[in-house]
């Protein structure tokens, strides 16, 4: 399995090259703060304010006029000319820090979250501005949860998976965020599109989320990975369910066999899924009310089964070899290059329309060979073209690579234009 390697002496001038790339890389994007933008010229035409950066005052004034010009519309044109003069508050809040901005303009995106077209939008700026007032991890991650639970939009889903990532360290136990979703279902019916979520009335029920876990389930889609030595199968279903494990030896001529009973589980589709390598089938049928799905293997392997959140999915993992701690420095001879976004998901996009996709694919083309060439080690990329990869399948990419190394390339982007430098996260 991909585990992280130490620091060694021969790889620091190939690892340092992808950083140099990436340095490189950062400066060609575009600075990612975008100018103010335009209000509408439905009601409102947009003052000019000059060269440069805007001043509070301007900042203030314009929102002023603006939020005036939406008291005398309607509908959808004054939830838009809100929005617009919540955008102005807020910049003007992030320029100075006055209290008072950032009050103005969480009420005024309260105004601009009634349209469906803004909703996502209006919550998300809400709730940074909140995050900034009130300072809670915890809260602001149940808060974007919530969020992604009450909204069907799979653009604003993948925005909000970014922040969620970010505040990984502050995520709430399996049983209350399963409560939260149960919260967020009794209530989705509209509520995405009256604004921010009304987290702070959201309590655990345990009661709930026994019934999340007894009730009904439907298995939608199954997805299997296989190399010589080591397998992946991701099993997606549409709600938390109870499952159960267990495995068959070898007999009458046939292999060994795994297999998870899915409590509860219905599935429609395909009964069978060829495999490779260690993994030679995957079958699905009914058994006593469950779903079993077996995994015909060609030798005996070691298993992994656990469960991953939001969608909800069971992942089971194999492998001839038993997991072992590292606990001494491991040679790095394959390493997987991993471009960032991809396909239907560009990242983040700069004010002249550069898409992070783009990027992250250009450093990891660059930086594959001159890897190859000066350190003498392999080297997979998780995707070679604008295509989408689901974060399972880059994983079991990089597994029947047998990598040593995963290194992940992104771009981020920030409010400050002068921002400069490369972040680095090791796992």
């Amino acid at each position: 399995m991909v585990r992280a390697a130490t620091k060694r002496f021969a790889l620091l001038g190939g690892l340092a090259v992808v950083c140099l790339l990436a340095v490189v890389a950062l400066f060609v994007w575009q600075r990612r703060a975008a100018p103010v933008p335009a209000a509408p010229r439905a009601s409102a035409q947009p003052m000019e304010l000059g060269p440069g950066s805007p001043t509070r005052a301007e900042l203030v004034a314009e929102a002023d006029r603006i939020a005036v010009a939406a008291g005398r519309e309607a509908g959808t044109l004054a939830q838009t000319l809100a929005a617009h003069a919540a955008s102005l508050r807020q910049v003007a809040y992030l320029l100075e820090g006055r209290r008072v901005d950032a009050l103005e303009a969480q009420e005024l995106w309260a105004e601009a979250g009634g349209s469906a077209h803004a909703s996502c939008e209006a919550a998300l700026r809400w709730l940074s501005l909140r995050a900034y007032l009130e300072p809670d991890a915890e809260r602001q991650y149940r808060d974007l949860y919530l969020l992604r639970q009450r909204t069907d939009d799979l653009d604003c889903r993948r925005r909000v998976d970014r922040g969620l990532a970010a505040l990984g360290a502050h995520r709430p136990s399996e049983e209350e965020l399963l409560a939260l979703r149960t919260k967020a279902l009794d209530g989705a019916k509209g509520s995405h599109d009256a604004g921010p979520p009304p987290v702070s009335n959201v309590h655990v029920v345990m009661p709930e989320l026994k019934a999340v876990l007894d009730g009904p389930t439907k298995i939608t889609k199954v997805e299997p990975f296989g190399a010589e030595r080591t397998a992946r199968v991701v099993v997606r279903v549409t709600h938390p369910t109870r499952f159960a494990v267990g495995t068959v030896e070898a007999a009458d001529g046939r292999g060994p066999r795994l297999f998870v009973d899915i409590k509860q589980a219905t599935f429609e589709g395909p009964a069978t899924y060829d495999g490779e390598g260690l993994l030679e089938r995957v079958r699905l049928g009914e058994q006593n009310g469950a779903t079993r799905v077996v995994l015909d293997l060609r030798q005996v392997a070691y298993h992994r089964v656990f469960y991953l959140p939001d969608p909800f999915r069971l992942v089971i993992d194999l492998s001839v070899d038993p997991t072992e701690k590292v606990t001494s420095p491991r040679d790095v001879r394959r390493v997987v290059l991993d471009p960032g976004h991809g396909g239907s998901d560009p990242g983040a996009i700069g004010p002249n329309g550069l898409r992070e996709k783009d990027v992250t694919l250009d450093v990891a083309h660059r930086a594959a060979p001159i890897l190859a060439r000066e350190v003498g080690v392999s080297t997979l990329l998780t995707r070679d073209v604008d295509v989408y990869v689901p974060l399972d399948e880059r994983a079991a990419r990089a597994n029947a690579f047998n990598a040593d190394l995963f290194v992940s390339i992104h771009l981020n982007s920030s409010p400050d234009r002068d921002g400069r430098g490369v972040m680095t996260f090791v796992l």
